[in-house]
């Protein structure tokens, strides 16, 4: 599902953690199940790495707070940043334009099981069967070199929309 909080988080009166809270319920409520993992752009990131800095008092010290704290803060196992883009020069060009593939200011709350299953539900995932993945590499002649064969094995998980809610513009 999607939220917008509606005062945003970096404005006067503006609450991460109640968004957040709000965000686990609706997961619970779905899915029956206590989401623990959040997953924000880089900008949202660090606004929570200096909003809980400054609740926390951080000693006076300017540092930002680490994403460990900001889950802690915020009740959830695990926060990561992430970003995406790409060089979008054409091939052997070395002064290429950095592209975004997703736009800032974007926040997901979701709920992943520890054992990956068609059964359990979850969001955004693809597990890996490492008992069936393996990589051979070997020297060949012609050309003189390595070859090197991967044999990637992947499962099929049915994705479950109600199992994260993403947060639209939490910032200003």
């Amino acid at each position: 599902s999607q939220s917008a909080p509606s005062t945003r988080w970096n404005a006067t009166g503006g609450d991460p953690l109640a968004s957040v809270a709000t965000a686990i319920g609706t997961i619970d409520d779905a899915i029956n199940r206590m989401p623990q993992y959040m997953l924000v752009t880089r900008d949202v990131g660090l606004y929570l790495r200096q909003h809980v800095a400054a609740i926390n008092g951080n000693g006076g010290n300017s540092s930002l707070a680490s994403l460990e704290a900001v889950a802690l803060y915020l009740g959830v196992k695990e926060v990561r940043m992430m970003r995406a883009g790409y060089n979008s020069a054409k091939p052997g060009v070395v002064t290429g334009v950095g592209a975004k593939v997703i736009a800032a200011n974007k926040a997901w709350v979701f709920y992943k099981p520890d054992q990956m299953s068609m059964f359990a539900p979850s969001w955004m995932a693809s597990p890996s069967m490492s008992a069936l993945s393996t990589v051979r590499a070997w020297d060949v002649n012609s050309p003189q070199g390595k070859e090197i064969e991967v044999r990637d094995c992947r499962d099929l998980v049915v994705v479950d929309k109600t199992a994260c809610v993403y947060i639209a513009t939490p910032l200003t």
